[in-house]
Order: C-alpha cells, then structure tokens, then sequence
C-alpha cells in the first residue's frame, strides 16, 4: 500500500462530496474524491429530480451527477475508487484506503447515511427477496404488486411517489408527520393507489420472500400486504472510520447527509459540501500560515 499527499481529502463522491472538492481545487489546494463505489452516491437512484434549481425538468440523478463531476475535475479535482476503512490524525490525517492511504491536512466527510433498516432481528432474511433501498433501481420488478415504503421524510414521499406508477397498490408506513414539499405531498396524495399509515414495523412475513408487513399503530395492529418493503428508516450517518468524537478540531469536516442535522435535500446537500470545501480551504490556509 501507498501513500499519496494531498492538501485535502474528501471522502465520498455524491453531491455534497463533488462540491466540496469543486471549491477547493478552485482555490489551488491539491484534492482527492475517494469513494469506494465511484462518483454518484444516492443521485445514481433518482430519476426526475424536482425542485433542483438550474436543472431541466426532466433531468435525472445521473444528469445532475455528470454536470458536478465535470465541475470538479475541470478544475483539478481527482477522484479514486477505494474504501476509507479508517482516518487516523498523528501529525497529519491519514485516510486509510484498501489500495492506498492518503495523507492531507484536511479531511471532508460526505459519506451520506447508511441504508434503510426496521432494526428486526430477521430482517436479513429478507434481504434480496423483498427488501429494497432504491425504488428508480427495482420498482420494475414490483409491477402489479402491492409495496411499502417505511419513512417520512422526502426521501420516503419520492419513493411511494414513483412506485405508485409501477404497483398495484403503495403502502406508506409513516412513524411521524410527512416531511416533504407541498407540492410532492399533493402528487403523493394525488396518487390513488397510495395510503399512509402511521405506525412503526413491527414484523415482517412470508415464507419464501416477503408477503405481508405488522405495523403498530396507534389504533393498534394491522397486516398490511407486501411483496416488497422500501426502506428510508433507521438510516444514519456513515461515520464508521472515524472514531468518537470524529477528530472534529483536527481538521474533520462533515457534509451533506453525514453531518447530524444537514437538510436531506439534494440542494442543501450541494450548498453544505460547498461549505464544507470552504472551511477546509481556510483550515489547510491557516496552518500554512501557522
């Protein structure tokens, strides 16, 4: 394993992630995207993106994805496949990759959050056999059948939104108010093969893959039909290589979805990784001038 130098590492390669190294190659410091899947993060899931500023109406997550890669390798920015299993600080931060490490002094996390989960014991069993994370990915394979979608933020709105026009019927299983715009919550409910429950998941069943879901809800318990369950629940920031505390006076900075609190939008995402390449581009400057 090598060691490469950069003055700023940026680890993950989604929106928040591609901003972010687009603002620092801009102001000269030498940056590196790793991520262990390549550009795209959660834009490569999304189909018509709405209420993203400057884009066509019909632009896709991929297209969004293509017009922030350009960005950042047009101004020097360069992106590496790898896994970031750990970021270490002795002297300088080190991200510790499975093909190489790279040391910086500064380091922008925008790993996004970790997948879905009811946090069932026997979750796993269904996992490939009715359990999803990505509705644009495998709506297709639900076509005339009844679905869930467990969450209550946009993410989960967007998701019952678009396999509303592949199932026969959508679940949305929704443990707290409905969070997103206006206008997607009236599309939502002008779907009319779409329900809310309000409730939490308390059971998963079938036999050979996923048949029916318990949800516990204030009136009670209720089976609702189900052959595939769409997770935006349980999610959380993917922060795992760091350890706690996050080294976050060292020269750590969170953006997009990984940082606790950031807005769950593709727009605020871009806007937080441009504040996140900022305050980087200030800390690397500062220590030179130290």
């Amino acid at each position: 394993m090598s060691q490469r130098n950069f003055d700023v590492v940026i680890i993950g390669a989604g929106p928040a992630g591609l901003e972010a190294a687009t603002v620092v190659a801009q102001a000269g410091l030498a940056c590196v995207v790793v991520d262990k899947m390549g550009p795209g993060g959660e834009l490569m899931n999304l189909g018509a993106l709405i209420g993203v500023p400057d884009l066509d109406a019909d632009a896709t997550g991929p297209d969004l994805l293509g017009t922030l890669l350009d960005r950042a390798m047009s101004t020097g920015a360069e992106i590496a496949i790898d896994e970031i299993s750990e970021v270490t600080c002795d002297h300088a931060l080190v991200a510790v990759g499975g093909d190489d490490s790279y040391s910086s002094k500064a380091v922008v996390v925008a790993t996004g959050l970790t997948p879905g989960t009811t946090g069932l014991a026997d979750e796993a069993r269904y996992e490939g056999m009715g359990l999803s994370h990505c509705a644009h990915c495998d709506a297709p394979l639900y076509a005339g059948k009844p679905v869930a979608v467990a969450g209550h933020d946009a993410w989960a709105v967007e998701e019952a939104i678009e396999l509303a026009g592949y199932a026969s019927q959508v679940t949305l299983i929704a443990a707290g108010a409905l969070v997103a715009s206006g206008e997607r919550l009236d599309s939502l409910r002008g779907a009319s093969n779409v329900s809310v429950v309000s409730g939490r998941i308390v059971a998963l069943e079938g036999s050979d893959g996923l048949e029916a879901i318990r949800v516990a809800g204030s009136d009670g318990e209720q089976r609702i039909a189900a052959r595939g369950l769409f997770l935006q629940v349980g999610r959380k920031p993917a922060l795992d290589m760091l350890p706690p505390g996050g080294y976050s006076a060292e020269g750590v900075f969170l953006a997009g979805d990984a940082r606790q609190g950031a807005g769950r939008t593709i727009t605020e995402a871009i806007a937080d990784g441009a504040r996140a390449g900022h305050n980087a581009v200030t800390w690397v400057r500062a220590r030179a001038g130290a």
